[in-house]
């Protein structure tokens, strides 16, 4: 049998390497996701804790007669976790969307 055509031989090349990458991808992909899923869960819990610190300063803030300016100030800690944590909570959203729903 003679060596075969250089097309043929190009094809040959063309599928190993196409298979290799496949490959690659397929070994990689699950960790891939697994490891978004748990920062995502990780950034979840961070958010919850947040929320617990900011609920605990505006309890405190309201219990705060003696010193308004005080009061003022921890309702004010309070406002900026608040935004913080609704601000986490899209992240944590979109990071939930994009690592658990089908890519096809």
């Amino acid at each position: 049998m003679a060596s075969r055509n250089p097309e043929a031989r190009a094809k040959e090349n063309q599928m190993k390497f196409i298979q290799d990458r496949i490959t690659k991808a397929e070994q990689h992909f699950g960790t891939l996701c697994q490891e978004f899923a748990a920062f995502s869960r990780k950034t979840a819990k961070l958010r919850d804790k947040g929320d617990e610190l900011a609920k605990s300063l505006l309890t405190y803030a309201e219990c705060e007669g003696q010193s308004l300016k005080s009061g003022d100030g921890i309702r004010r800690d309070h406002l900026s976790h608040t935004r913080l944590q609704t601000s986490r909570g899209s992240k944590i959203r979109g990071q939930s969307c994009t690592t658990s729903d089908p890519i096809w």
